[in-house]
């Protein structure tokens, strides 16, 4: 494994509800394996002449897979400028463009949102931005563009609120306060207010945009005044494309601060720490992020991702049967519910439990086993005992398949995105199979003594 050091530091657009700056380095895998997903291939995705000028006189090039990557077309020594993309080249929410006095007092996200359409559908073709921005694919696979009958397989995953209705909520209120300041005001092309279109502009900042806060903004690009209650999307040519994928649990993560060259206009630089081979793919890790968060977000999952994690949840009622004559009570234990909750997989908790009591006749404590990641996940699988009936069940919560009847719906599958979604339950519920051995009730039972006193 190779790293790479970007000097800067940033925080990739993966959770809106706050705030945090990674250290993100890159990462080379030296080896082959299969690029993540994050563009559908299509007639938008050879870039402008310019950009590919700019990229192959560095020394790397654009390349397409199963997506669109990066790659080096010659050996790098140690200390060597892989690119450096001026300011001015990246393209952001906070330069005037001639929308934007009419779009005042939106968002930065939705700004650059209408920026993205109007370098689309208005500004004259050639300038170096304008040709960055024709040159997106017409196509992603967020959520967000996903068809209805992707999203009923994705729906079978209980995550459906989590990702769909959450993030139209945000976005079709934000179409409609553009629309509002802008509609029936300008003879503006249609298409530009079209709600796919801005949909395919959130896309693009969802997949590509790197997050600053204001202080950065305003450090970086010299803005005065920004909001500072905002966090400000930025789309960088050449560190857009770059895909993800996770670091070796034994890395050691290098990091640096924003540094500009007094000698050369402000930008964003990156350059190797050690030496580097021709033909490798630039990857960096976003963030550690397991799989499902991968899909929901971007689309795309990755084999045998050591990030991933799930929590399994058991709510099962004790009822007394008798009373013994030394005082002690024997149980009867019934499962009443088991899941497994997709959802809460942020790695690097140790697995743990939390007991709720019901204190009348029947007891009905809830036990839930907290967040966990994969290695301690194995030390808990000759522990954490269900019963084999629930577990082909607890995946797909209401609308149930026997994992056979999952094999079988394959077949019927169309696209990609059902095929990703399918691939990835499956790859789940073999490792409930495999984690999650089942034995009766006397045995788990004596599991829930040795945790608790009751």
């Amino acid at each position: 494994m190779i790293f790479l050091v970007l000097i800067f530091y940033i925080t990739k657009l993966t959770d809106n509800s706050e705030m945090m700056l990674y250290f993100i380095s890159f990462l080379i895998v030296a080896h082959a394996y299969e690029v993540p997903l994050t563009t559908t291939r299509d007639q938008a995705s050879s870039f402008s002449c310019q950009l590919r000028s700019h990229i192959n006189s560095h020394g790397i090039a654009y390349f397409e897979g199963r997506g669109i990557g990066i790659k080096l077309l010659s050996n790098i020594k140690e200390g060597e400028v892989l690119f450096k993309i001026p300011l001015a080249d990246t393209l952001e929410p906070v330069t005037p463009f001639p929308l934007t006095s009419v779009l005042k007092g939106i968002s930065p996200y939705s700004m650059l949102r209408m920026r993205i359409l109007y370098e689309k559908f208005i500004a004259p073709r050639g300038p170096f931005l304008t040709e960055f921005v024709h040159n997106f694919p017409l196509k992603y696979t967020t959520p967000l563009l996903w068809s209805d009958a992707e999203f009923d397989v994705f729906e079978k995953l209980g995550i459906y609120d989590y990702t769909r209705s959450y993030f139209i909520r945000n976005i079709t209120a934000d179409h409609e306060l553009v629309l509002s300041k802008i509609k029936n005001r300008y003879d503006l092309p249609a298409e530009m207010f079209n709600y796919q279109a801005f949909l395919w502009a959130d896309a693009v900042i969802q997949t590509r945009a790197i997050l600053y806060p204001a202080s950065e903004m305003m450090r970086m690009y010299g803005f005065k005044d920004l909001d500072e209650k905002y966090n400000y999307p930025v789309l960088i040519p050449g560190i857009d494309f770059i895909n993800h994928w996770p670091r070796p649990l034994n890395s050691t993560m290098k990091t640096s601060s924003i540094v500009f060259d007094d000698k050369m206009p402000p930008g964003f630089t990156l350059i190797a720490d050690r030496t580097l081979n021709r033909g490798n793919e630039l990857v960096y890790e976003y963030k550690q992020l397991p799989n499902i968060d991968l899909l929901s977000m971007y689309g795309f999952t990755i084999p045998n991702n050591h990030d991933d994690s799930f929590t399994v949840s058991i709510t099962y009622e004790i009822c007394y049967e008798k009373i013994l004559s030394d005082g002690s009570c024997k149980f009867q234990l019934n499962a009443v519910e088991i899941n497994v909750n997709l959802l809460r997989n942020i790695r690097g908790n140790y697995g743990a439990w939390e007991r709720t009591e019901v204190s009348n006749k029947n007891l009905r404590p809830f036990f839930q086993m907290l967040p966990f990641d994969g290695e301690t996940q194995h030390d808990f699988a000759n522990s954490l005992l269900i019963y084999r009936s629930y577990i082909c069940q607890v995946v797909y919560g209401g609308n149930r398949w026997p994992l056979a009847e999952v094999y079988k719906a394959s077949n019927f599958f169309k696209s990609d995105v059902e095929k990703t979604i399918f691939t990835y339950a499956v790859a789940v519920r073999k490792t409930v199979y495999k984690q999650l051995k089942a034995i009766d009730k006397e045995v788990l039972f004596a599991l829930h003594t040795s945790l608790f006193k009751l």
